[in-house]
């Protein structure tokens, strides 16, 4: 489990975010039956395990200039140094509530960025206005 709410717990797939002094959230693929196994050993008998993956979108950004592309709207420094691989900040992106993760992705940045799917949309739309200056080539969507 992550020790504090800057650095999320990863393994493969999955990670865990602590999200405030006594939530979790934990992410992965929902095929592999892993949150269905999550119970009382694990977290205790105060417990509650609630599924909220339909409710969220995921939007991969990847790539050189993705750090300054998510800093047109985001007031977060993510330079290697201040946000390194495993980082995460809750936070917001043209008025879009946000969790953005940045994960390891071979030595080039990349980012997870988790929203309420009633706002991806809107988030899409200005990534792509965001992307724009250079080339607006952004990558598909999860």
């Amino acid at each position: 489990m992550p020790a504090d709410g800057l650095k999320a717990a990863s393994r493969g797939d999955f990670s865990v975010f602590r999200v405030g002094p006594e939530r979790l959230w934990l992410t992965g693929p929902a095929d592999e039956g892993v949150f269905g196994k999550i119970d009382e050993a694990v977290l205790g008998g105060q417990s509650v395990v609630t599924e909220i993956g339909h409710s969220r979108t995921i939007i991969r950004i990847s790539g050189a200039p993705s750090p300054t592309v998510l800093n047109r709207g985001l007031p977060i420094d993510l330079d290697d140094k201040a946000f390194p691989p495993g980082s995460f900040a809750q936070s917001v992106i043209h008025h879009i509530p946000v969790l953005v993760h940045r994960i390891d992705a071979g030595g080039e940045p990349a980012f997870d960025v988790y929203m309420t799917r009633e706002y991806a949309l809107s988030f899409w739309a200005w990534l792509i206005e965001a992307a724009e200056p250079f080339g607006g080539q952004v990558g598909e969507g999860q």
